[in-house]
């Protein structure tokens, strides 16, 4: 299985409506076929939380897929709409940065 992590780093000023478009933004992914399950958490300590100061806030949102191959699927057929959609809301008022993880 596939963790597909996406770290969201929030100004304060759209964190209200930031976290009501994320529910439904996760929700749509994760209906998607090959992902399993989602969950949303928020960061409490990260490096490049801290480097943004008091004015930032971040979200942790996890995805288990079943493999690399829906993965991949995920990032050439869904992700580039997937991703505009919150620029174009939300523009320069959040960054993202992903991983990619193995459950062995």
């Amino acid at each position: 299985m596939i963790i597909y992590e996406v770290n969201c780093l929030v100004e304060q000023t759209v964190v209200s409506e930031f976290s009501t478009w994320l529910s439904e933004h996760v929700a749509e992914i994760t209906a998607l076929d090959g992902f399993i399950r989602s969950e949303i958490l928020s960061l409490l300590e990260d490096d490049y939380l801290s480097e943004q100061g008091q004015d930032t806030v971040g979200f942790s949102i996890r995805y288990q897929l079943t493999d690399q191959t829906a993965l991949g699927h995920y990032l050439k057929h869904h992700a580039p709409a997937f991703r505009q959609d919150g620029l174009d809301r939300f523009g320069g008022n959040f960054t993202a940065y992903r991983r990619v993880l193995s459950i062995d």
